[in-house]
């Protein structure tokens, strides 16, 4: 009853959240792919982010990034499939044809985050730098279109 609950009540945030975006689209003339992949993202991780982060400041954060890559995982691998076969059967086709911008951003992601996470422990600077790197591809997902 708790996660039927919980499922109903993320289906109704979500419900909020996407109508109040549309006029927001209209109004600050923002790309669909920055609000899909940075406004949505921020909005829809940000328990999930806090709930990596809380191990962290009680001490070694051993399971707070493996937290948040499963997380991606999950939605790379189970998520996104679901969705594109649910969109087919309610005959809303959704394909997951990626312009270049986005197939480099992807891969930009993964190999910083490779590179910050192949000596096993991390510190601010890198922290720093995954934000940077963040900052920069939603840059780059606001203007080029």
């Amino acid at each position: 009853m708790l996660l039927a609950g919980a499922g109903l009540a993320t289906a109704v945030s979500s419900e909020v959240l996407v109508s109040a975006l549309e006029g927001a689209l209209v109004v600050f003339k923002l790309p669909e792919a920055f609000v899909g992949v940075v406004i949505v993202a921020i909005a829809g991780q940000r328990g999930r982010a806090l709930d990596g982060g809380d191990p962290g400041l009680q001490g070694p954060a051993r399971r707070g990034p493996g937290h948040c890559w499963e997380s991606s995982k999950q939605i790379v691998l189970f998520v996104a499939p679901v969705l594109v076969l649910f969109a087919v059967a309610v005959g809303a086709p959704l394909d997951l044809a990626f312009r270049p911008f986005e197939v480099a951003a992807v891969a930009v992601a993964v190999i910083a985050t490779a590179l910050v996470a192949l000596d096993g422990e991390t510190n601010w600077l890198e922290g720093a730098f995954l934000i940077f790197v963040y900052a920069v591809l939603a840059l780059g997902l606001y203007f080029v279109q």
